[in-house]
């Protein structure tokens, strides 16, 4: 027999190819994508996916045009990386400042509002429910009529420097619980310093609620 040459068998993925796979990913009808650019080097025929998770995080305060989605060709085998430039958007719901509010102080309800526009789908960085932004401390002077970005915004801490705390120490099958004052801020979750008023030692504790 003469010499034999395979080849695999590949493909370009187009448009239309790239907006089906990334409509998947989302699942929210009415979502619009515009595709500026993709990757043009042919890759093995397969599946075509665009996970959440290769979507280029936002940075910044203002809202980007387009954002970079790297997806992947699953042949069976290997996953072979493809992307795409694009610009998702749908109508949705964000916090709006609706008078100034100063740094530090608790966002009041009377201060924000919700409102519905065509926005980008892929930028998580705005609030978009007033319970993301009610009762939060501004981290900057927001000025009337702009959107609420959670880089602007924080959770007040459950525990601030210099409240008197209530701890509960478990060792075994023993408890214990003491007054101590907080040495350091924090939100549940996080571990902060705590001074024995005894002792006046401070210990790290696990911050399970309101000032405990």
């Amino acid at each position: 027999l003469p010499d034999i040459c395979f080849q695999r068998r590949t493909f370009v993925p187009q448009a239309e190819d790239i907006r089906k796979a990334m409509l998947e990913t989302l699942g929210v009808a009415g979502a619009k994508i515009e595709i500026s650019s993709s990757s043009q080097r042919p890759v093995p025929t397969g599946a075509l996916v665009f996970p959440r998770d290769g979507i280029s995080p936002f940075n910044g305060s203002e809202p980007q045009p387009e954002t970079l989605w790297r997806g992947y060709v699953h042949d069976g085998s290997q996953k072979v990386p493809v992307w795409a430039k694009v610009r998702v958007t749908a109508s949705m719901t964000r916090v709006v400042a609706v008078t100034e509010i100063p740094v530090g102080k608790p966002i009041q309800a009377s201060q924000v509002r919700l409102e519905t526009c065509e926005d980008s789908l892929l930028d998580e960085s705005v609030a978009r429910n007033l319970d993301e932004a009610i009762g939060y401390l501004s981290k900057r002077y927001l000025h009337a009529k702009t959107t609420i970005r959670k880089t602007q915004i924080e959770r007040p801490p459950d525990v601030a420097a210099g409240d008197m705390v209530q701890v509960l120490v478990v060792v075994g099958g023993a408890r214990l619980t003491l007054d101590a004052r907080a040495s350091s801020a924090g939100v549940k979750g996080s571990t902060i310093l705590v001074r024995n008023l005894t002792s006046g030692k401070d210990f790290p504790a696990l911050v399970t609620g309101k000032d405990q």
